[in-house]
């Protein structure tokens, strides 16, 4: 905070009246108010620090409109501000200038009432402090403003006019910008999204780069953010032993809807000192792959709404992320009509990767990863068991039961799957299936999914030791029979995984790959 003081003291003092030693004693701590500063020279920071002006404003005070034109950029010293976007879309009989002429009027006439109208300022995107603003209409000449900028508290604000940004700033922040928009331009998922909607993303994208050796996500932390992999490779691990409990509801309702994934519910039962000699054995984290370029960190989070992250990422090499918060993530693709084809996109691609997952872990390991892919691909027929069990709690019995009741369900599903083809009955009409097919269906999917692109990568059965690898439908490749005999093998079959090294695979631009 004194540092914040002296720094205010002179900044507010005349430009000439600033020498150069004292503005180099804030060089550091102004390069960590703001990751604008990152790749800036110290002797262009001094020359801001030098020339920049102070601005304080009150609660309420609307300090940018969306649609003017951009001719300053400001750094937030203390107070909080709140970011406004106007997300109409322009129509076929109204262009883009003349919607932007259309916005600034509306936020001019909520700027202009005696109290502020913020409903008429558009949608609510950051609150928060320590904000940069107003960078992006200076890296072009005659850009306009992309978001209304408001007070919520009283500020006090650094300002830099266009001259100042452009000798100091401008070539950063332009090659920023080149970099992000090129990303965007480049990935396939985001095609079909006109120039708007692509800049608005490139807009929220924030541009962070992770050096050697250092945790970009770790299981178990809050996922509060979405991040795509611009170049180099982290290194994937997990802990699985720990998604009971850090993934309490999915893991309830895998147990309630699908306890077939669960190995030790699939007619493996061990002693209690085994039980406990299982609990109790040392674990390392599960190394699982390599990701590289165009891959995704926090995707699985965003789009099956988990609170934290299921895996741990290290940089293996120096990393550039581009991130996204979880409440941009929501506003830009949850919530428009235009990304639905990238959230399907999206989810194909990360079904695929949790096949790079299933293939690393042991059987006993793989079980959220399975029901997480059958989540994304398979979501009417849990839809369909759910009902189905909340209608009727006593199918659970006929849907997992054995014995001549079990062998009755599985019969009389086997059945109405016959009649269904025998009709020709449209891909869909699975969601009004009893629970029995539906949960027949599921695993028959995620086998047949989990084969096919094991051959298409060339791959042979389950890397993790899985035995059977996706043979079973019970658990795919989690029920190795039942009796003694089975869980002697079953127990064989763990100890094998315990021991067994898997080569290290990778993941880059959706291919996958040997590393060792």
């Amino acid at each position: 905070m004194a540092q914040y003081k002296k720094l205010e003291h002179l900044i507010g003092l005349p430009a000439d009246s600033r020498t150069t030693v004292e503005c180099q004693e804030h060089v550091d701590w102004l390069k960590g108010k703001s990751k604008i500063f990152d790749d800036v020279k110290n002797e262009h920071l001094t020359e801001i620090i030098r020339h920049c002006k102070l601005e304080k404003r009150r609660v309420n005070d609307v300090i940018i409109k969306q649609g003017e034109m951009g001719d300053t950029l400001y750094i937030t010293l203390e107070g909080e501000v709140e970011i406004y976007v106007n997300q109409k879309e322009s129509s076929a009989a109204t262009d883009n200038d003349a919607l932007n002429a259309e916005i600034l009027d509306t936020v001019t006439k909520a700027a202009l009432m005696e109290e502020l109208d913020r409903s008429l300022l558009g949608n609510s995107v950051y609150v928060g402090r320590n904000k940069t603003f107003g960078e992006v209409a200076l890296v072009e000449a005659d850009s306009i403003r992309t978001a209304t900028v408001v007070a919520n508290t009283p500020l006090v604000l650094i300002t830099i006019d266009r001259p100042l940004f452009n000798k100091c700033l401008k070539g950063v922040v332009a090659e920023d910008m080149k970099a992000k928009t090129d990303f965007v331009e480049r990935n396939p998922i985001f095609e079909s999204w006109t120039s708007r909607q692509k800049r608005q993303l490139v807009i929220s994208l924030t541009t962070e780069r992770v050096p050697y050796g250092d945790c970009v996500i770790q299981q178990g932390r809050v996922a509060d953010r979405l991040y795509f992999i611009s170049s180099g490779e982290v290194e994937i691990s997990v802990e699985p032993r720990h998604y009971s409990t850090q993934c309490s509801r999915m893991w309830t309702e895998m147990q309630s809807l699908l306890p077939q994934l669960i190995t030790h519910s699939a007619g493996v039962s061990l002693t209690p000192h085994e039980d406990r000699k299982h609990r109790l054995m040392p674990r390392k984290p599960k190394q699982i792959c390599l990701l590289g370029e165009n891959e995704t960190l926090g995707g699985l989070e965003m789009v099956l709404d988990l609170d934290t992250y299921i895996e741990t990422a290290v940089a293996r090499t120096r990393v550039t992320l581009l991130k996204l918060p979880r409440s941009q993530f929501d506003r830009i693709f949850t919530k428009k009509r235009y990304a639905a084809a990238t959230i399907a996109s999206l989810k194909h691609h990360l079904a695929q990767t949790l096949c790079l997952y299933i293939y690393q872990c042991p059987t006993v390991d793989s079980a959220l990863f399975k029901f997480f892919k059958i989540r994304l691909e398979d979501a009417d027929l849990l839809a369909s068991l759910r009902r189905a069990l909340n209608e009727s709690p006593d199918s659970v019995a006929g849907v997992f039961g054995s014995g001549a009741g079990g062998q009755e369900s599985k019969d009389r599903s086997r059945g109405t799957v016959d009649v269904m083809k025998r009709l020709h009955m449209p891909k869909g009409r699975e969601v009004s299936l009893p629970a029995a097919d539906a949960a027949k269906m599921a695993l028959d999917n995620l086998r047949k999914r989990l084969k096919a692109w094991s051959d298409t990568c060339q791959l042979n059965g389950n890397n993790g030791g899985g035995g059977g690898g996706w043979g079973s439908s019970e658990g795919c490749g989690g029920g190795g029979g039942g009796g003694a005999h089975g869980q002697q093998n079953q127990q064989q079959q763990q100890q094998q995984q315990q021991q067994q090294q898997p080569m290290l695979l990778r993941l880059q631009n959706g291919h996958v790959s040997s590393v060792r």
